[in-house]
């Protein structure tokens, strides 16, 4: 009987307190192998401190070897421009180091997960060879025209099921992975929105409440999974959970809570929590009408995939 699930993350020592806690939030609610992928020399000393929690250290060279392509990117790309660029890899190296990987998960190093994420698979989603999560953008924040629909915070794929969709993303990622948002593209993860009507065997979580973010944190509740800290760190030298754009309402207590967490692996590592630069809104204003009218049409897409696999579900009983 193959093992569960292999999750998996990376960072750098910008990301490195916010990935610890992450990692420490999901060891209390799940068994499973943990890799993490150590993306600078400091990262790597930082990560190698997890031995007591029997997480697997991967470092960057190692990444390198396995996909030479991705020097060429490293060379020609911003810094997150190239993060963005080797999550698709990170799946593939993940399922070759472990033939007894029955799937690959990903989260992001700046999100806490407050139950069994494995929970997430059961139900109409049970067992999904690909499993992607939406923003669920709130209204007032619905930055879908520029971000995407999903967001690449927690992502799964199935051994050998999931192979073609896997050659496709990093494909893409290698050619386009830029930190400037496109008609099509943004990172890694505005591509997915196309993917959904290329790869059937993709599910995605339909549940607003189990993946929440600073965009739908109205949207946390008992059911709640994953909490994502984007944008958490220092502006100015004060904490911010945040954007100022975005509001948390309740949810800014949970939030609080994580941040707080991750400021504890800072100071006894001597560790920076992320940097962050002053609000853009100019990112919520290019959510207009113009995106409010595009979300309906991805949606439809989205519901017809959905119906197409409990077809092919029931067909096959």
């Amino acid at each position: 009987m193959s093992s569960s699930n292999t999750y998996f993350t990376y960072f750098d020592q910008g990301y490195a307190a916010l990935g610890l806690a992450a990692v420490d939030t999901l060891r209390t609610v799940t068994g499973d192998r943990v890799v993490v992928f150590a993306m600078s020399d400091l990262a790597v000393t930082v990560a190698n401190q997890l031995d007591e929690w029997s997480v697997e250290v991967i470092d960057l060279e190692t990444l390198l070897t396995f996909e030479p392509a991705l020097n060429d990117v490293r060379e020609t790309r911003s810094t997150a421009s190239f993060m963005w660029s080797v999550v698709p890899t990170l799946f593939k190296f993940v399922l070759a180091a472990d033939v007894s990987c029955r799937s690959a998960v990903y989260f992001d190093a700046d999100t806490q997960f407050l139950r069994d994420p494995g929970s997430a698979f059961n139900g109409d989603a049970r067992d999904p060879d690909v499993f992607l999560t939406p923003h669920h953008y709130e209204p007032y924040c619905d930055m879908t025209i520029h971000s995407g629909f999903f967001c690449v915070q927690f992502v799964r794929c199935k051994r050998d099921a999931s192979d073609d969709f896997l050659d496709w993303w990093e494909d893409t990622c290698l050619r386009f992975a830029s930190d400037v948002a496109t008609e099509r593209d943004f990172g890694d993860q505005k591509c997915l929105d196309r993917a959904v009507e290329m790869f059937p065997q993709i599910h995605f979580e339909t549940n607003v409440s189990r993946f929440v973010g600073p965009w739908n944190a109205g949207s946390l509740g008992p059911d709640t999974i994953q909490i994502h800290l984007h944008g958490a760190g220092r502006q100015d030298g004060r904490l911010q959970l945040a954007p100022s754009s975005f509001q948390l309402g309740p949810a800014a207590r949970t939030f609080a809570s994580g941040l707080s967490l991750a400021q504890r692996f800072a100071s006894e590592l001597d560790l920076d929590l992320p940097q962050r630069a002053s609000a853009k809104p100019s990112l919520l204003e290019r959510a207009d009408q113009k995106g409010a009218q595009a979300t309906p049409h991805l949606l439809a897409a989205l519901r017809r995939l959905r119906h197409d696999a409990h077809t092919r579900r029931m067909r096959a009983r």
